[in-house]
């Protein structure tokens, strides 16, 4: 391949043509965009979706309270489990104590 550089010369009046095609297939790509999203908007609503995503909500907020009291339940459950575990290892190891100083012969 070769790599020389190209020139390509124009009218100023192409250019301007250039130009005004550039804009205007611009102008009619944002236009369709704008008339696509107003037009996504009116079908939802006619479609009466709005009420089905509030109804929607309502259900997430009722389901939201429900994991949260679960989820405060379940701590508590887990804090009782760590204490109960705490308390057992301590009368565990007060019982190993015992049966190491009842086993251990006495020094006199």
């Amino acid at each position: 391949m070769d790599n020389t550089t190209a020139i390509v010369t124009i009218t100023p009046k192409a250019q301007e043509h250039i130009i005004d095609q550039i804009l205007v297939q611009s102008g009619g790509v944002g236009l369709g965009v704008v008339l696509t999203l107003v037009g996504a908007v009116a079908i939802a609503h006619w479609l009466g979706l709005k009420p089905a995503i509030a109804g929607w909500i309502e259900r997430q907020k009722a389901q939201t309270e429900a994991m949260e009291t679960f989820s405060t339940a379940f701590r508590k459950f887990v804090d009782d489990y760590h204490e109960s575990t705490r308390e057992i290892k301590d009368s565990l190891s007060d019982i190993k104590d015992g049966i190491k100083d009842a086993l251990t012969p006495k020094r006199r």
